[in-house]
């Protein structure tokens, strides 16, 4: 891919965000992330969060060199809400506790629309709360019949 405006495309479509989706996840518009895949635009201000948001190296989506891959360890901070990756705040600080679902990404989770965050929130709970209870009970059944 010769192109930023291709690799961007490239990257998105990897990743399964749509326009308007990876725009959300970013804190931009689609109609940015359109301008910057059609090459009509080449602003370098929000690059950082695309690149964060669609776990691509900063270096390969601007100039095509190096790896395109990023590791990256989420945290419960991208989970509330941070479109970027949390670093250490000094020498002295704890780190944030580890984002609980490997295969999601809390970036994703913020691409949705707020009213489709809440009942994803309730769906969680309600499922958490299910199997919180049945192990209850299977740990009451253990004792009574010990």
């Amino acid at each position: 891919m010769k192109t930023f405006s291709d690799r961007l495309k490239h990257a998105r479509v990897l990743r399964q965000h749509t326009q308007k989706t990876l725009a959300r996840a970013c804190g931009l518009s689609q109609s940015t992330i359109s301008t910057y895949e059609n090459g009509v635009r080449r602003s370098s201000r929000s690059f950082r969060k695309i690149a964060n948001v669609l776990r691509v190296e900063l270096d390969w989506l601007e100039t095509g060199k190096g790896p395109m891959e990023k590791r990256e360890t989420y945290s419960l901070a991208d989970a509330t809400g941070a479109h970027t990756l949390r670093e250490s705040d000094g020498p002295d600080s704890k780190p944030a506790p580890a984002w609980p679902f490997p295969s999601v990404s809390p970036l994703l989770i913020n691409a949705l629309s707020a009213s489709d965050r809440r009942e994803l929130e309730k769906w969680l709970r309600m499922t958490v709360d299910g199997y919180l209870r049945a192990y209850g009970e299977s740990k009451k059944g253990k004792r009574r019949g010990g």
